[in-house]
């Protein structure tokens, strides 16, 4: 529990009171295996993503519900003692919020401004099933420098934030370059390095970073190494990490 809280990477979904408190419940909850409080903590993160991540809600929500379910467990009252019981109840606080729609809130929206911790988060779990996938680590040396920076300093705009007339061809910017899709994350420097050059220049820099995600970016599907980027390549990416998003903040089965 306490590297949950120390940690950077999950301040989206420890910044609410009333979420830290259930976490610190299912933390110390007696008569449940680790496995079975890992997959709680991992139903509440979810949840609490799904809420206040992906329908941008405030600390005003659900107060009462977080609060109440926390102060039952803690208290070990009669129907929040066993791992079904609690996991169903979980279930039950983010029904209103189910994935499916909270996925679309993501569809063609701005994922930089005021939500870039989030789009930091996103793609971080992003890249950490990449690297299970491939049966590989996580490149720790690079995270611990992300997030020891400001997500200013790391979230990079693949179609840059301030176009040239030769990136301006590609895309309809005002309304593509905040879109999920066009988000990368780069150790800090590379991503100043990356700054407004033309595709292929920035991809030079892309290589330069181990992480999964790149790919991505750099290849098509087939393998083909992409030549440009564009509105196309980011409404393609943006449903990649739609999808994405759609299974791993699901309810756990």
């Amino acid at each position: 529990m306490k590297t949950l809280y120390e940690s950077n990477k999950w301040a989206v979904v420890t910044e609410i009171s009333q979420a830290r408190l259930l976490a610190v419940g299912l933390s110390l909850k007696s008569g449940i295996s680790d496995g079975e409080r890992r997959q709680l903590l991992r139903q509440w993160e979810n949840v609490t993503f799904r809420i206040f991540g992906m329908n941008r809600k405030d600390a005003r929500t659900k107060v009462g519900d977080y609060t109440r379910l926390a102060c039952n467990i803690i208290q070990n009252t009669a129907g929040y003692r066993r791992f079904d019981e609690l996991k169903a109840k979980l279930v039950e606080l983010g029904s209103d919020y189910e994935i499916a729609a909270s996925v679309e809130c993501l569809r063609n929206v701005d994922c930089y401004n005021a939500w870039d911790k989030e789009a930091l988060y996103f793609l971080y779990c992003y890249e950490r099933q990449l690297a299970e996938q491939e049966g590989t680590g996580l490149a720790d040396d690079i995270w611990n420098r992300i997030w020891n920076a400001s997500p200013s300093d790391t979230i990079e705009h693949i179609f840059p934030q301030t176009p040239s007339a030769d990136w301006r061809r590609f895309a309809s910017w005002e309304t593509t370059v905040n879109r999920i899709g066009n988000l990368l994350v780069l150790p800090p420097g590379l991503n100043s390095a990356a700054r407004n050059f033309n595709f292929d220049r920035k991809k030079q820099v892309y290589r330069e970073n181990l992480l999964k995600i790149m790919k991505d970016v750099l290849f098509e599907d087939g393998g083909r190494e992409r030549t440009q980027w564009g509105s196309n390549e980011i409404e393609k990416r943006e449903d990649v990490l739609l999808n994405f998003a759609r299974q791993y903040w699901a309810d756990i089965q």
